[in-house]
């Protein structure tokens, strides 16, 4: 079985894969919307996660409390990003550079 850290780990590398997956689409494909999708959809999810069974405990400890309003406050500016990003046109010029930012 494994511990929530391997989780985590595998959830983070597997966000990366699409990261990059995603940077070499180009225009509005139907695989640069599929993937976008998939990444929203897994993001949202894991924070949603992360912050309920991890951030939760770590945020009641004085000595783990900045760095986990920090993680939360990350994740509220991808979550910003991700929602930017899904109301542009994907074959704009702005769109992957914009991507990238994340």
């Amino acid at each position: 079985m494994s511990t929530i850290f391997e989780v985590l780990r595998q959830e983070h590398d597997q966000h990366r894969r699409l990261l990059k997956q995603l940077a070499e689409t180009h225009g509005d494909s139907d695989e640069r919307r599929e993937l976008f999708s998939q990444l929203q959809t897994e993001l949202s999810s894991h924070a949603n996660a992360e912050e309920r069974a991890f951030y939760a405990v770590l945020l009641s400890d004085a000595s783990t409390q900045p760095k986990s309003s920090h993680s939360i406050k990350e994740h509220q500016e991808i979550e910003e990003a991700l929602t930017e990003l899904a109301e542009m046109d994907f074959s704009s010029p702005q769109w992957l550079p914009k991507f990238k930012q994340l």
